[in-house]
């Protein structure tokens, strides 16, 4: 029966291959389930497999990545096919954003996903995504086939900023600990960037800082475990004023794979 649904795979170099190759040529870069319009099919980069219980499927990769043909578009029987390329994993990418859970001994499948999108959506950026449920009779006669237990749509508002950022000046040695680039003042953006940080949608946003340097003027000087201290380089001179080292944090929301926000919270300037 769930060789209807899914192929087995013999060999964890055989999953790795199968699915770079499939992304490759089929799911491209998508960071999220979408409904290609061009060829009415949901292309899914990845779907994790489990029973009712919650647990892996022996015999069966932990996650695939599929494709869902809509085979039948009249109102209140809309169903989709599984079709041709399926992909495994031989682990679950943290990107993995939907379900398929096969319930009575392999006699139904479940797919849930909470982040669709329609690619002509996408390509206009509209923030319009839709949860789905679709369920598979595993013992009916022929492919297999989805119907549509339920779709919503929502629009989506992504974070804002509304906290302070800040202006600094580095200025000549020697250099005082308000000159020194570390954790400390990095833990000083995260803590910024969170309190300023307005989430409208309930979700897995994650909150990352660290150090900009894009004219080269740091210089690591001191390494304390994994806090990396950095100073301004020596060769640094008056001829740098007005060059920029910032301190820049990231809203990434993993719900929909997707960067939200660049802040920079700090920004120093070279003043000598």
């Amino acid at each position: 029966m769930l060789k209807k649904l899914l192929f087995s795979i013999v060999l964890a170099a055989t999953f790795s291959t199968s699915a770079v190759n499939a992304q490759n040529s089929v799911w491209g870069d998508l960071a999220r389930a979408q409904f290609d319009t061009t060829t009415a099919t949901l292309r899914i980069p990845c779907a994790v497999l489990k029973d009712e219980s919650g647990n892996a499927m022996p015999g069966l990769a932990p996650a695939y990545a599929l494709n869902l043909l809509l085979s039948s578009s009249e109102p209140g029987s809309e169903r989709f096919r599984l079709v041709d390329p399926i992909a495994a994993f031989a682990e679950i990418p943290e990107s993995c954003l939907d379900t398929i859970t096969v319930f009575d001994g392999g006699t139904t499948a479940t797919f849930i996903t909470n982040s669709t999108e329609i690619d002509t959506d996408a390509t206009v950026f509209a923030d319009r995504f839709y949860t789905l449920e679709l369920q598979a009779d595993l013992l009916a006669d022929g492919p297999v086939e989805f119907s549509v237990v339920s779709a919503e749509s929502r629009l989506y508002r992504k974070p804002t900023f509304y906290g302070e950022t800040f202006i600094g000046f580095i200025g000549p040695s020697p250099f005082d600990a308000k000159f020194v680039y570390d954790d400390a003042f990095l833990g000083a953006a995260w803590d910024a960037m969170q309190d300023g940080l307005v989430v409208f949608e309930p979700g897995r946003v994650v909150i990352d800082c660290f150090y900009e340097d894009p004219n080269n003027l740091l210089e690591v000087f001191e390494q304390l475990g994994t806090n990396s201290r950095s100073i301004l380089k020596p060769t640094v001179t008056a001829a740098d004023n007005g060059k920029q080292v910032f301190t820049t944090c990231t809203a990434f929301n993993r719900d929909i794979n997707r960067l939200e926000r660049t802040i920079q919270i700090y920004t120093w300037t070279v003043f000598l």
